[in-house]
């Protein structure tokens, strides 16, 4: 290997290093978020959340639609 491509080598490894370094900081936010705002401990429990989420927008969602159709029927629209 010549010296050249020994210093790109190294150029790439630092820039791999700071990559890491940023992506391990947000990392840590981002849990540091889930578990303030969202009450979760693990990415696992967040998808439970998320799951529940899904279910009771679901639920609302046919509760709407059912009390629109009511109203629409009782008012001949």
């Amino acid at each position: 290997m010549t010296e050249q491509e020994l210093l790109e080598l190294k150029a790439e490894i630092d820039e791999a290093r700071s990559a890491v370094s940023e992506l391990t900081g947000r990392k840590s936010y981002l849990e540091e978020q889930l578990k303030d705002v969202w009450h979760c401990s693990s990415s696992e429990e967040a998808k439970g959340k998320i799951e529940e989420f899904d279910s009771e927008i679901k639920e609302l969602t046919n509760q709407f639609n059912k009390l629109t159709k009511k109203i629409q029927d009782d008012y001949n629209i």
